[in-house]
C-alpha cells in the first residue's frame, strides 16, 4: 500500500529522509506527544519521531507551536542521522505559492487571505515550489489520485548529519468575501410597453393535472400564472 502517494510521507506534511522506492517511515512505529503546553499567549506539542524514523536518525524530533501572542504558528525540526543524508520537507496547499527572490519566504495566496511561510532556520535553507506528486525514487501507480489543484511548498537539505529546521507561519488580514445574491431587476424597473407585447393574467376557465396559482411578481404591472408549465398539467 506504500506505493500510493497519498499514504506516503511524502504525500503529508512532514519530513523523508534519504528517499527511496521503500515506505519512508516505519509502518508499526509508535511515538508520543510529551509535552503538551498551553497557555494564554502560546502552546504547542512535541512528538518524538525517532522510531518512526530509527532506520535514518538517530534523533528526530518535531514541536509545532502557537507563537508571537499565538498570532503565527511555527513547526520546528531537530534532526541528527546516522551519517550525511538528504532531507526533504513538505507542506501541501491549494493555495498559489510566490517565492521571494532569496526563498527564504513564500506566500500562499487563496481568495479570502494569505499567509506568509518564513525559512527560519537553517540559514542556508531555501524554499521550493512543487507538484504534489511523488519524488523519482518514489513509485507511481497509473490508478492513483493526480492531486489536481494541490502544490506543496518543499525544502531539501543535502549532506546533512545534523541540523534545526524551523519554518514560521503568520496569516495575513482576512478579505471580505463577496457572496453573490440573487439577481433583480430593481423595484423601478418597468418594461417597455408601448413596444411590447403584453400578457396579464386575470383568471382561468379550467384547470387539470396540477394547480395554477395567481400571483403578483416584482416589476410586473398585473399579474402573472405560476406553475402553469409544471409536468402534466392542462
Amino acid at each position: 500500500h506504500h506505493d500510493f502517494y497519498r499514504i506516503r510521507p511524502e504525500g503529508h506534511n512532514t519530513l523523508v529522509i534519504n528517499p527511496t522506492h521503500g515506505p519512508g517511515q516505519g509502518a508499526k512505529a509508535v511515538t508520543r506527544i510529551d509535552p503538551f503546553v498551553s497557555q494564554a499567549d502560546a502552546a504547542s506539542a512535541t512528538v518524538d519521531l525517532s522510531p518512526a524514523y530509527k532506520d535514518e536518525a538517530k534523533r528526530l524530533v518535531r514541536k509545532v507551536a502557537l507563537v508571537n501572542q499565538r498570532k503565527a504558528a511555527e513547526i520546528s525540526d531537530e534532526i541528527e542521522c546516522w551519517e550525511p543524508s538528504v532531507l526533504w520537507w513538505f507542506a501541501h496547499t491549494k493555495a498559489q505559492i510566490a517565492l521571494s527572490g532569496d526563498g527564504r519566504t513564500a506566500m500562499l495566496t487563496m481568495p479570502q487571505a494569505d499567509l506568509k511561510a518564513e525559512l527560519v532556520e537553517p540559514a542556508h535553507g531555501r524554499f521550493l515550489s512543487m507538484a504534489a506528486a511523488p519524488l523519482p525514487s518514489s513509485p507511481n501507480p497509473d490508478i492513483q489520485n493526480k492531486n489536481s489543484g494541490f502544490r506543496k511548498l518543499a525544502i531539501v537539505l543535502s549532506n546533512t548529519v545534523k541540523t534545526r529546521l524551523v519554518v514560521r507561519f503568520t496569516p495575513g488580514p482576512a478579505r471580505e468575501k463577496i457572496v453573490a445574491g440573487p439577481a433583480s431587476l430593481g423595484t423601478d424597473f418597468r418594461p417597455w410597453l408601448e413596444k411590447a407585447a403584453l400578457v396579464e393574467a386575470e383568471a382561468f376557465s379550467g384547470q387539470e393535472g396540477g394547480a395554477v396559482e395567481v400571483t403578483v411578481k416584482v416589476a410586473n404591472s398585473g399579474k402573472s400564472f405560476k406553475g402553469w408549465d409544471n409536468p402534466g398539467h392542462a
